[in-house]
């Protein structure tokens, strides 16, 4: 009796002082309300709309999930009576709850697996999973699919083996999408610590399968390529001599693998062997930080590249004497960097760093040789202020700076010798040069500002928008050009138009991008696009499809700009004067392109050499746009000579200004022609009469009698006062008579 009351009391002893974890299957957990304080409790809170009841430590506490999901939501009260994150893991939409239970009732039947691999792939497009729950439950069908599926018998056509296998890894890339960040983030916290690994794991041993089942039925390659990973499953007959490179379409800016074809000696029954390449772009951000998950800490330095994983069929290589090329791109700036591969077979770190050796580094990449196939990645020490602003470069910055100055001079002194903005040309000018000067301004203010995330991204939206509205403001030079020459004696637009045309416009396409990718304006290392990301054709199409407006538009006009000139005599004098705006646009126009080409260049490499071409390229763009629209502008010259030519009254009286809003055709009419002929020929006699005249293009013409009159009060009065002739002179034409 002794003994058992002795052992009754030990029970009772362990089962108070015992720790109590948080739940791990659904069906054995309950909703807790506990009073009994003796452990502290948590309090009682509101989360989200969520109510949270006070709950023992060591409890769980259970609510409902949303509408619209099955299950229940979950949130475990620890020891020192703190809440953990709330676990929403164990909510599930009813699509994936079917697609579950359709899972475990496959046969072996490859239609089956491939229809239920494509009904996956359509329900995981990113930001359709709104809980960790449904992202969970993905994760077990999508293993349901790879680990016993047909691929191991191989019992298919080729197309559905290919099908089936694109399906499969356009999921994976579906998932591992930063779209569902918070959630892995969520699953690693209260689910599976290693969760985002296993799924790497699970990869490699697919890819195996894979390339098994491709030598089975004669399909040499499968390749993936996506914004968040990279795929190349390759298989070779044993007779091939070369090496494996991926990707194959190679430049200096993307990580490169190069596998030597030595290491693939060993071959399957039909005498075929292969290779799988998976470069992870979005892991890095996925993974769990190192208080979640310790053995993904180094000595060595932090993850700074992407994960490349590569796998050897049909047995993978172990060591080799003959290395695995590998060159990295720095992801983040930093020193140190040590080649690694993960090896989870180790408790500590997974890194290991023993079996790569780094072969050079730059400042942008690292390139080592590793001597297993694995999944490799780089380790370096980052730079403390990784995320502070970064001083321009000084070359750069005094290129911009002069090229500036350029522009607010022409600015200005179109400004000053068009004051009262009456001709829409210049006014187009003046709005290219004031958008330019804005756009060149929050270049220099705001390009490195990469310390403020928020801050960096809105420089870059707003840098995309000024970039596209000065070449929209170029096309908008061109249709003014094409309407003065087809519609000259029109008044067809209006500079409103050409306003939504230069700053509305470009706000539209600004706009839809921003909408659909916003996150990718700015990075690291300066606020703008990355010229190698996608998203950068929201930039570059626009452009192109002006430019191939703007140039279709310059021919036609210069095409009816020469056949005035040879049809019509008067009207060749006034295409004579559209030639400088000609000269002006077809010589800026091209060097814009090529001078944002280089910038965007020279900041993403960040190149010395591209930053000087792009420092001389943009001062001398800035110089000839300085000459072509403010030194040789009809204006300008009207007001220099008008400042420092000797009949400087006359001249400023008798020049016409060049664009005029009103009609010019009426003013080419004979008797027009006439009065002006009569009045150039009088202008210093009848000085007092000219300016009492008005002689602006956008005036109405003068009428065939009022020219008549003008001809008699200056012509014949200059009759009557010429001196008379001489005897000598008489005698001479007397003598011709």
């Amino acid at each position: 009796m002794l003994v058992m009351l002795v052992w009754l009391c030990g029970v009772l002893v362990a089962y108070w002082t015992s720790p109590v974890s948080p739940v791990t299957d659904s069906s054995t957990a309950t909703p807790v309300v506990t009073t009994d304080t003796s452990l502290g409790s948590c309090t009682e809170e509101t989360i989200d709309d969520y109510n949270w009841p006070a709950t023992a430590a060591g409890e769980n506490a259970s609510i409902i999930c949303p509408a619209g999901t099955q299950g229940q939501i979950y949130r475990f009260c620890k020891e020192d009576a703190t809440w953990t994150v709330v676990d929403f893991t164990r909510c599930i939409s009813p699509s994936l709850s079917n697609l579950q239970t359709e899972a475990t009732t496959l046969e072996n039947s490859a239609t089956e697996y491939l229809h239920l691999a494509e009904d996956l792939q359509n329900a995981s497009k990113p930001s359709k999973f709104v809980l960790s729950g449904d992202l969970l439950a993905a994760i077990a069908i999508l293993y349901e699919l790879i680990e016993d599926s047909f691929l191991i018998s191989c019992n298919a056509t080729s197309s559905v083996v290919e099908n089936f296998t694109n399906a499969v890894l356009t999921t994976t890339g579906y998932l591992l999408d930063t779209e569902y960040k918070s959630l892995w983030t969520e699953i690693h916290q209260v689910s599976d610590e290693n969760a985002v690994l296993t799924l790497m794991q699970k990869l490699d041993s697919f890819s195996i399968d894979v390339l098994a089942c491709l030598s089975q039925v004669n399909i040499s390659n499968v390749e993936v390529l996506s914004e968040t990973l990279d795929v190349s499953l390759e298989v070779f007959q044993a007779s091939s001599d070369m090496n494996i490179v991926f990707p194959k379409d190679t430049d200096s800016n993307t990580n490169q693998v190069t596998v030597p074809v030595a290491l693939l000696s060993d071959t399957d029954a039909l005498n075929k062997n292969g290779v799988s390449i998976v470069s992870y772009k979005t892991l890095k951000m996925l993974l769990p930080s190192s208080d979640v998950n310790i053995r993904l800490t180094s000595l060595d330095g932090d993850l700074n590249s992407e994960i490349v994983s590569i796998t050897f069929y049909p047995t993978q290589l172990s060591q080799s004497n003959e290395p695995i090329t590998l060159q990295f791109v720095h992801l983040l700036s930093g020193s140190d960097p040590v080649c690694a591969l993960m090896d989870f077979a180790l408790s500590a770190s997974i890194w290991n760093v023993e079996k790569c050796q780094t072969v050079s580094t730059t400042s942008e990449f690292t390139t080592c040789n590793c001597f297993e196939a694995s999944n490799f990645a780089l380790l370096m020490t980052l730079d403390d202020g990784t995320t502070s602003t970064v001083p321009l470069n000084p070359i750069l910055t005094t290129g911009v700076i002069i090229s500036l100055l350029f522009l607010i001079a022409t600015f200005v002194l179109l400004l000053f010798v068009n004051r009262n903005l009456e001709s829409d040309w210049a006014l187009i000018v003046k709005c290219f040069l004031f958008t330019f000067i804005v756009n060149q301004i929050i270049f220099l203010a705001g390009i490195n500002a990469t310390d403020n995330k928020f801050v960096c991204r809105m420089v870059g939206i707003i840098l995309h928008y000024f970039y596209l509205s000065v070449f929209f403001w170029t096309l908008a030079q061109a249709v003014q050009l094409q309407l003065k020459i087809v519609q000259a004696s029109a008044n067809p637009a209006t500079i409103s138009h050409y306003c939504l045309l230069g700053w509305v416009t470009p706000l539209l396409v600004v706009a839809s991008a921003a909408g659909l990718k916003s996150d990718k304006y700015g990075n690291e290392n300066y606020c703008w696009l990355k010229i190698w990301d996608k998203v950068i054709y929201a930039f570059i199409g626009p452009v192109a499809f002006i430019l191939l407006v703007t140039v279709s538009v310059l021919c036609t006009s210069l095409h009816g700009c020469m056949i005035i000139m040879k049809t019509d005599q008067k009207g060749a004098i006034e295409m004579m004067k559209l030639k400088p705006a000609f000269r002006a646009l077809l010589v800026t126009l091209p060097m814009l392109v090529v001078t944002w080409t280089l910038q965007s260049f020279a900041i993403d490499l960040n190149s010395e050499v591209l930053y000087t071409v792009f420092a001389f390229c943009y001062i001398t763009q800035a110089m000839v746009i300085f000459v072509l629209y403010g030194v040789l502008d009809e204006q300008v010259q009207a007001l220099y000579r008008s400042k420092f030519g000797h009949n400087h009254k006359a001249v400023q009286d008798s020049s016409n200004k060049m664009w005029s809003d009103k009609s010019e055709r009426s003013k080419t009419s004979p008797s027009n022609f006439r009065a002006s002929s009569v009045t150039s020929f009088s202008s210093r006699a009848s000085e007092s009469v000219i300016n009492r005249t008005d002689w602006n293009d956008s005036t109405t013409s003068l009428s065939s009698s009022t020219a008549r009159r003008l001809k008699k009060n200056l012509v014949i009065p200059l009759k009557r006062t010429a001196p008379s002739p001489t005897p000598s002179q008489t005698q001479g034409t007397s003598s011709r008579t």
